[in-house]
């Protein structure tokens, strides 16, 4: 994991997976309001966005 400042209130958090899980990289960034969330435009190398996506829950991922 590695945590990457956005800027003064956000930080991205990296996961870079490997074995079975490479090449899977999320990113996540957790927001101090509903509304920042709503405002947020990712940067441009983030991919799709998979927050509501139970494919990409950690208790889904372990069981890979």
């Amino acid at each position: 994991r590695y945590m990457l400042p956005l800027d003064e209130v956000l930080t991205i958090e990296l996961d870079v997976f490997e074995g079975d899980l490479a090449p899977l990289v999320l990113a996540e960034v957790e927001f101090p309001s509903e509304e920042m969330a709503m405002d947020f435009v990712p940067p441009e190398w983030f991919g799709e966005d998979v927050t509501f996506s139970t494919k990409y829950h950690n208790s889904n991922l372990s069981q890979g």
